[in-house]
């Protein structure tokens, strides 16, 4: 879905799904879309074949996409940006520690799923 989604909104102008990136932001998604291809028919060939080293292989793919991940949530917690809140009196305390629970809650959950 996510490679359907790329090549769309690459070539096709009228189908912006993502419409606040860039176009080299829209390049570098649909370039790693596709080069999780071959990953993705190795693992596929290695549950077919009962292939160890395919397994391996898209195993290996996996770790770093999850170490990938890991890493861009992180980045994403540590960047949570209170200062685009509106207002500086009562209350923004608790509304920038609740953006950051949410942001944490959010990025954890689609941690889990990936």
């Amino acid at each position: 879905a996510y490679d359907v989604l790329s090549v769309l909104n690459s070539f096709v102008l009228e189908a912006k799904v993502f419409a606040e990136t860039s176009p080299s932001s829209e390049a570098f998604n649909l370039f790693c879309a596709l080069a999780s291809i071959p990953f993705i028919t190795c693992g596929w060939s290695g549950v077919l074949h009962e292939a160890e080293t395919h397994l391996r292989l898209y195993l290996a793919f996996l770790l770093a996409n999850l170490g990938l991940d890991t890493g861009m949530v992180l980045l994403s917690l540590f960047h949570a940006s209170c200062s685009q809140l509106p207002g500086s009196g009562a209350g923004s305390a608790y509304a920038c520690g609740t953006l950051r629970i949410f942001n944490f809650s959010y990025l954890s959950l689609w941690l889990f799923i990936s």
